[in-house]
């Protein structure tokens, strides 16, 4: 996505690194809350705002990795394929 080479370009990969982690402890800061307050449509909405900021980090490290989509589903297969395995097999 061209923004996004745009935003790299601009700011620097050093710099949305760590963009992107904070954006991953902000997630973690929406699922905690809750987790410990239960679930609202205020915090489904903040949930999904920090995911979608998550998810646009996350495309920006796959440019900076140079990881392509095909790389990814290939990953996720085998993530999956081993996440079932392991509920075949009643590992918990």
């Amino acid at each position: 996505m061209k923004i996004l080479e745009d935003a790299l370009k601009r700011y620097g990969y050093k710099n949305q690194v760590m963009v992107a982690i904070e954006e991953l402890s902000e997630m973690i800061k929406a699922l905690s809350k809750i987790e410990r307050y239960g679930p609202s449509p205020e915090r489904r909405e903040h949930a999904l705002d920090e995911l979608a900021d998550v998810v646009i980090t996350q495309l920006q490290m796959m440019m900076i990795l140079d990881i392509t989509e095909d790389d990814l589903a290939a990953q996720i297969e085998k993530k999956l394929k081993r996440l079932a395995d392991r509920m075949e097999s009643g590992e918990s």
